[in-house]
């Protein structure tokens, strides 16, 4: 009868030793959504070229926020691949103007500066990229201020 307690003891010991070193390895992977099924699954309003290309960036900055927890970033020419932002068909074409021109010209050139940033500087840049999506969408569109207050990082220099 002592054995088999011991061997049971010892089990569930050991189940929960490993249950625990598989949690603490986990802990910073976090879902990338799939844009094409974002789009189709969660778009409470109309789907737009901008709404495509603003779930792609989310996909890209939630990666390089992982990337960027290693001490690596990604090889993403960004100023190529979101050029186009203030040129795309928004949702709500009543957007379009000065005001919104204006925060997609920061952006792109909070981008650029992210882009060709130091590695000292990379994630204080980053975290400047991310205050430009914030401000932005407190303007236009506050639905993803949700997941995007998720995405700085601390600042470790």
């Amino acid at each position: 009868m002592r054995i088999k307690s011991f061997l049971v003891l010892s089990l569930c010991f050991l189940l929960a030793f490993l249950n625990a070193c598989n949690d603490s390895t986990n802990e910073e992977k976090e879902e990338i959504l799939d844009v094409s099924k974002a789009v189709r699954i969660n778009n409470p309003n109309k789907q737009s070229e901008l709404s495509v290309l603003m779930r792609t960036l989310y996909n890209d900055t939630k990666a390089e926020r992982i990337l960027l927890l290693t001490g690596e970033h990604s090889a993403i020419d960004w100023t190529s691949k979101y050029e186009n932002l203030l040129i795309v068909k928004q949702t709500d074409e009543s957007n379009k103007g000065e005001v919104f021109d204006a925060y997609g010209n920061g952006f792109l050139i909070q981008l650029k500066e992210y882009q060709n940033t130091s590695e000292k500087e990379r994630i204080s840049n980053y975290n400047r990229l991310i205050t430009n999506c914030k401000n932005c969408h407190e303007a236009y569109c506050p639905g993803p201020l949700v997941v995007i207050n998720k995405l700085p990082l601390k600042d470790l220099n």
